[in-house]
């Protein structure tokens, strides 16, 4: 494929929604990386699409637990907790549900005593046009 055609299938893909997860994967990337990749799929995405993504946070007072190690160690700590507010800050609007009251929404509830959730999943839906990769007319 030529430079040419790259960029007309781009042009073609930002054109129409799209539908982005990026689920478990944020946390292995520095920020400087998260922004950049959501930087680019903000470029790539019509006003409509959407991004569906955990809540960020802070990584680094997290328990060393050797039996997870292989997986902990690898953690770069993406955007934190700050994640949805540089989305909201980008084009996107954002929607934050934590785990408890999804759990609850499906009938099972936290166990009592065990607090409020502390993780959860946004939603983001791109709302604006700019820093966009114009579309082929």
């Amino acid at each position: 494929m030529t430079s040419a055609e790259r960029a007309a299938s781009v042009r073609h893909f930002a054109r129409a929604d799209s539908a982005w997860l990026a689920e478990g994967l944020l946390v292995y990337l520095t920020a400087d990386q998260v922004a950049g990749l959501l930087t680019a799929v903000g470029e790539l995405s019509a006003p409509g699409s959407r991004l569906l993504l955990e809540k960020g946070r802070d990584v680094t007072g997290t328990p060393q637990d050797p039996a997870l190690a292989h997986i902990t160690d690898l953690w770069q700590g993406g955007l934190g907790p700050g994640t949805h507010d540089w989305l909201d800050a980008h084009g996107w609007t954002t929607r934050l549900t934590m785990l408890d009251e999804i759990a609850a929404e499906l009938g099972r509830p936290f166990p009592p005593g065990a607090g409020p959730s502390t993780t959860g999943f946004i939603e983001v839906v791109r709302t604006a046009d700019t820093d966009r990769i114009s579309p082929a007319r």
